[in-house]
């Protein structure tokens, strides 16, 4: 059975970026994520999670809202396209352009 966190986080990241690049990062195939993401992974899921943690289970204190954020949700925030309507949202994404966690410039290194 999946780790319902790691499932999650998997989805997330995957969602933000590529299966292609989650599975490289990791150290997996892109088959391997992809049986994992739709609950057909044959082999025990130890490994595949704690190695989805390892890279992307990070946190990062949102300096707009001054919470902690998941560095999956701190990058979909980050690249998102600028919001329409509302000026929080806004003033939410503005935050992310110059955040020192986004690192969407960067090459995957905060500054």
């Amino acid at each position: 059975m999946n780790d319902v966190y790691t499932f999650e986080l998997c989805k997330q990241v995957c969602d933000a970026r590529s299966m292609t690049e989650v599975a490289s990062t990791i150290g997996y195939s892109r088959t391997a994520v992809s049986l994992y993401l739709s609950g057909k992974y044959g082999a025990g899921v130890d490994k595949l999670e704690a190695a989805i943690r390892k890279h992307y289970a990070v946190r990062y204190p949102c300096e707009h809202t001054e919470i902690e954020i998941s560095g999956a949700d701190c990058q979909r925030r980050a690249t998102a396209p600028r919001p329409f309507g509302g000026r929080a949202r806004g003033a939410h994404w503005l935050a992310c352009q110059s955040c020192k966690y986004n690192l969407s410039d960067r090459n995957g290194e905060p500054s």
